[in-house]
């Protein structure tokens, strides 16, 4: 009988794939990271299936866009259908249980806490309390050995446990705003940051299935490099000194662009790439203060012995824009490759091969059905009543699934602007369906970056009408409610009616359209 790997799943938040060394030339130092990719599969052509951390985090734990776990906005925010990740018996922590796995769990959530949270609610404006039947945290979705931290958790300073961590260790953390940034940089030792507490914490609980002998399936969750940025003195001052030139899309000046994107700061007007260097020098130093904890990590995981036995799983939610195209901040409401395109590497157990690229189209429902078969699941079971697909195959080279020859990413809107949109990766071309707003339509291969919008050459209207047929079968396929109103709003020969889709079974209409 095959013996069962312990699985750790490492999560960054909003991390850009570029980034990294092994996604492009970057000045950002990640040596840890960059040595782990060399001996792993790094995905070049991962997707998140929502570019917002609530909605992206819960396709994790479920293997199901949004659209069906209902999170599909960040919790306790405006069109938020679930607040509370639902408990039941297909949670990948309940799954892993099922299969003789210790599951533990450290660091940011986001998928619960019970109420409001406190940004969430303000006394000028109350909000309406949602109905909150359960508060769902780690502890009682399936995770024995859990850090229950509810809601966002603004870097995780705040929290009890960090605090009684700092105080059980005589440790003072001192955060100053930086002089020139003005933002927020930590000028007391890095054992006092939240990174090194969340390690200490993966190694304690490591260590305890140790000791039990038995295997381990641990999510280690880093709040970084997400906004509020908070970085050290020395790895700020770093960067200053560094040669940062803008992206290669930093100059788009939004012609034939959705006005959607207006609403997270494209302004062509005062384009000024040095105001967007303090943000970076602090969110590529947040990144090194991590690479360096994943380093101690990794180095606990060798001296136990288990590294090479371990699969191991490095990956984001979703990415940041940092200025990309004419000056757009956070994500979401665009579905640029700098926030929709997520760093994906993954090291098998027992993977002595050289590392590589693959191509093959990846999402972040994938990592459901992937987890689950590495643990001992068959493939079909893994995979059913899911959206996700294993990468075990891809992975070891062996019968690849040649099925997935797109990815779609989905998005309803942030905060309280809400608007639906879909886009999907298929050949060598991105279509973006925005709702309410002109489409896009991307040549990948001869415009990487995105600048021109294609949408009305000549040249693309067949293939144009192809990739939108191809998004209207996956959405039958998948059962995104949202087919109705985008075969009705574009120039499709297939129009899917209301009484269609919710009074006749929808086996009839996959069976007409993908075949």
């Amino acid at each position: 009988m095959r013996t069962k790997p312990n699985i750790l799943l490492i999560m960054c938040d909003q991390l850009r794939a570029d980034t990294l060394d092994c996604y492009g030339d970057t000045v950002c130092d990640t040596p840890n990271i960059d040595k782990f990719a060399d001996e792993s599969v790094v995905f070049s052509n991962a997707y998140t299936s929502c570019p917002i951390c609530s909605p992206a985090r819960a396709s994790v734990q479920t293997g199901v866009y949004p659209f069906r776990h209902g999170m599909i906005n960040n919790i306790y925010n405006t069109g938020c259908m679930a607040h509370e990740l639902p408990e039941y018996s297909g949670l990948l922590g309940r799954k892993m249980q099922q299969l003789g796995y210790g599951t533990g769990y450290t660091g940011k959530w986001h998928m619960g806490g019970g109420g409001l949270c406190d940004d969430c609610y303000s006394e000028e404006f109350p909000l309406i309390t949602p109905s909150v039947v359960q508060t769902a945290l780690p502890s009682a979705r399936g995770y024995d050995k859990a850090d229950d931290f509810p809601h966002h958790g603004a870097r995780g300073v705040n929290y009890r446990q960090f605090r009684e961590y700092l105080e059980s260790h005589n440790l003072e953390l001192d955060i100053v705003n930086n002089d020139e940034t003005g933002l927020p940089e930590i000028r007391s030792s890095i054992e006092t940051t939240v990174e090194y507490f969340l390690i200490e914490n993966t190694k304690k609980y490591i260590d305890e299935f140790i000791t039990e002998k038995r295997p381990f399936f641990f999510m280690l969750n880093f709040w970084g490099p997400h906004s509020p940025y908070l970085s050290m003195k020395e790895h700020i001052e770093l960067y200053k000194k560094r040669d940062i030139t803008p992206w290669k899309n930093f100059y788009d000046i939004q012609v034939g662009k959705p006005l959607i994107h207006r609403v997270k700061g494209a302004n062509t007007k005062h384009l000024n790439w040095n105001n967007y260097l303090p943000t970076i020098w602090h969110y590529f130093g947040g990144m090194t203060l991590t690479d360096i904890q994943i380093g101690r990590l990794f180095e606990f995981l060798k001296e136990k012995n288990i590294y090479d036995d371990t699969v191991i799983i490095f990956m984001s939610d979703h990415g940041n824009a940092l200025g990309c195209h004419g000056g757009l901040n956070d994500k979401a409401q665009y579905f640029y490759d700098d926030t929709c395109k997520i760093p994906l590497i993954l090291k098998a157990a027992g993977n002595k091969q050289v590392g590589r690229i693959e191509s093959h189209f990846a999402n972040t429902c994938d990592i459901y059905s992937t987890i689950l078969e590495y643990a001992g699941m068959r493939v079909e079971e893994a995979e059913q009543n899911v959206h996700g697909h294993s990468l075990v195959a891809t992975i070891e080279k062996s019968t690849a699934n040649n099925s997935l020859d797109c990815v779609v990413t989905e998005c309803d809107g942030l905060l309280h602007k809400l608007m639906s949109q879909r886009m999907i990766r298929w050949k060598n071309y991105k279509y973006v369906y925005n709702l309410g707003d002109i489409d896009e339509f991307y040549d990948m291969e001869k415009d990487p970056y995105e600048m021109v919008n294609l949408l009305n050459s000549p040249l693309y209207q067949t293939d144009i009408k192809a990739i939108r047929e191809r998004l209207f079968r996956w959405m039958i396929e998948h059962d995104d409610g949202l087919v109705m109103e985008y075969s009705a709003c574009r120039d499709l020969d297939n129009i899917v009616d209301q009484r269609s889709w919710y009074f006749k079974d929808r086996q009839i209409l996959k069976e007409k359209y993908c075949k």
